[in-house]
Formats: C-alpha cells, structure tokens, sequence
C-alpha cells in the first residue's frame, strides 16, 4: 500500500462548535502521526451534511458532503476509503438526546458498514442508553468495528461484556489539537468561557442555580483577587442563538467594563489565545481540554458527566458540578486554587498531562497495527 485513503465520520471541520472541530483537529494530528510514522502517504476526506465555514489548513485534509437520507449512496461514498474513524460528535452515541438523533447518528453508521471500509469507533463517550434495543444495535455496531476507543472509563459500562472486553479507554482528542504557544498576558490573567446555552437558558442547571448570577460572581471574584480577567467564547457564529458563547460572553464585557472577546476562526486559533492566560475556568468541556493541554491551571465547571469522565481518566482532580455544588462551593475552589494551590494545581495539570500522552501514544500505536492489517 503506497496510500492509504482515511475517511472521517461524526468529525467536522465547519467553524461554530469548536469542540467538535478540536476533535477532528485532534484525530487528524494522530493519524498524522501514525502515517509518518510508518512512511505511509495518505489523505483524509471527512464527510459531513454541510460545510459551513471550514478551518481545515492541510492539503491532505478535504471536505466532501453526504446525503443523509440515502444511505445506499452515503455508503458508496465512503466505499473508497480503506479504513473510517467515526466519532459520532464525541458525545452523540447514546439516547439521551432522544431517539431521532439516535437514528440520524445511526443512518450514519449503517452506510458505514454498507460500505465494506473498515472502522474503527474513535474516542467518545458511550451510552447512556436508557432503551435496550437501542442498546443492542449500538454494541452491534461496535462489535463489528477494527477497535472501540473510549474517552471514560463510565462507558464501558454501557456496553455489552464482548464489548466490554475490547473497549480502551484514551484520552480526549482534544488534547491533540495543535496550537502556537503565545507570550503570557503582561500581568496574571484568568481566562473565563462562558457556556452560551446555560447562560441564554433558565433551568437546565434548575431552579435554584443561576448561571448568569455565577458568571456575574466569578467575574467579581476574580478582579477581587488581583486578577485581570479575559473571556474566551468556544462555540460562535454570527446569529444570535441560545448556543452561541460569544454574545453571552460580549453582554458580559460590556457589564463589567471587560475587553470585548475576539471572534475567533478555528480551534487552534482558540487554544493558542488561551495559551496566554495563567489560569483558566470554563463551562465548555473542551475549551478546558485547550486550557489543560497548554499546561495550565483550569477548573472545569461541569454540566454533564463527560467532563467528570474525561478528567478522571486523565487522574486531573478540580472538576466541579454545577448542577450538584454550590456557588459558595465554586468560588471556593476558585479562590482556594487562585491563592493557596496554585502551585498544586499546576503540578496536577503536568501530571495529567503525562498520562494524556501515555494514552495518545497507545491509541496511536493502535492505529499503525490496524492500518498495517489492512
């Protein structure tokens, strides 16, 4: 094999959701890896339902659309791939979003075994699934992949006992993303992502956690403790939806006399604007992901159980819970990790890191043995 053709699914590189696109970033740096690794020409095409602004900068990376609705022919397009990494968003493979995602994540995946390409189910979290049949034409998909990837050890749990054999636990892809290492902000500086869609909704946290006042008390405390304070939007576009961080993150700005956020183009541009920062706090798991990979202390405000996962598979302890502590609780930790634990928490951040290379190694060593059977 002089070239290998490597097809993405569940993968995007359209700008909005740069957590999503931190993934394929990610995939794509290990793959990379392993095909340098092993001499071994290749192109990547990721498919995807619509190209909306694409950051994608490698000329070994292309953007080709699919059909959703007709599997036969989203099946025939994949059919030239040799081998499929399918992530399904990260976090997409279960029903907890409700049976119609399930089933549009799935058409996916039935023209991806319609196709006879081999593939492997990249890093994700798996399940919930609160329907058994769901649950079954899940690990049968699974069961007939080259590898099942993981991102928390929880997920294995919402597999079957074959699968459960296979799956491997990795770190998040995220922590993959390349980035340029800027100069630190003159003086210590906080770098704060807003969550758009918590901030913009009144009860997904419930009734008694108010995530605009939260945001408003960080804010606060922050400057209280000598600290300058910059917000890093994750999730942006130019309409003003629930979603989007920038806008939440502009109304901030304007309220606490803050520097307005930049609007930025691509992940890695993101990533390498929160290299700058001294500290960083965030709602948007992989905007923390960013934080941690460029080495730096973050505490992680957690909304779902994926971030709990995929922190505590990488053994990094300063996750919090926004729908289970306090404000009280977080401005604590913030305080008590600004001050007292600095120092700790950076040691804990390279020792995460650490292990975070340790698993990327594997999984990349994976991909070689995988691709060297095909």
């Amino acid at each position: 094999m002089n070239k290998i053709k490597i097809g993405f699914v569940g993968h995007s590189y359209s700008r909005g959701n740069f957590g999503l696109c931190a993934l394929a970033f990610g995939e794509q740096a290990v793959v990379e890896r392993a095909c340098t690794d092993l001499e071994l020409d290749y192109e990547i095409t990721c498919f995807e339902t619509g190209i909306n602004h694409p950051c994608n900068d490698s000329p070994k990376v292309k953007l080709e659309t699919y059909d959703l609705r007709n599997v036969f022919k989203s099946a025939k397009q994949f059919s030239k791939c040799d081998l499929i990494f399918d992530i399904t968003g990260g976090d997409s493979f279960s029903d907890i979003y409700g049976v119609k995602l399930f089933f549009v994540n799935y058409f996916i995946k039935m023209a991806v075994m319609l196709s006879g390409a081999k593939y492997i189910s990249a890093p994700q979290t798996y399940g919930p699934y609160y329907r058994w049949w769901i649950k079954q034409l899940s690990n049968f998909y699974l069961s007939k992949s080259k590898g099942i990837y993981g991102r928390d050890e929880m997920s294995s749990n919402s597999l079957n006992k074959n699968n459960q054999k296979r799956i491997k636990c990795v770190a998040d892809l995220g922590f993959a993303l390349p980035f340029t290492q800027q100069a630190k902000f003159d003086k210590p500086t906080v770098g704060f992502n807003v969550n758009g869609l918590l901030y913009n909704s009144d009860n997904l946290l419930g009734k008694n956690n108010s995530y605009k006042e939260l945001c408003d008390n960080i804010i606060n405390k922050v400057k209280q403790l000598g600290y300058d304070i910059v917000l890093i939007p994750h999730v942006l576009g130019e309409e003003r939806i629930a979603d989007n961080d920038y806008f939440a993150s502009v109304e901030l700005a304007k309220k606490h006399g803050l520097t307005e956020p930049p609007f930025f183009q691509s992940p890695k541009e993101v990533k390498s604007y929160i290299s700058k920062c001294h500290f960083f706090i965030g709602s948007r798991m992989h905007a923390t992901i960013g934080a941690v990979s460029c080495g730096i202390p973050t505490l992680p405000l957690a909304y779902s159980r994926k971030f709990k996962g995929v922190y505590n598979s990488i053994q990094y302890p300063h996750t919090l819970d926004l729908k289970s502590n306090t404000q009280d609780e977080i401005l604590l930790k913030l305080e008590d990790m600004l001050t007292i634990h600095l120092q700790q928490t950076t040691e804990d951040v390279n020792k995460a890191l650490q292990v975070v290379k340790q698993k990327t190694d594997g999984y990349k060593k994976d991909i070689e043995n995988v691709i060297k059977s095909l």
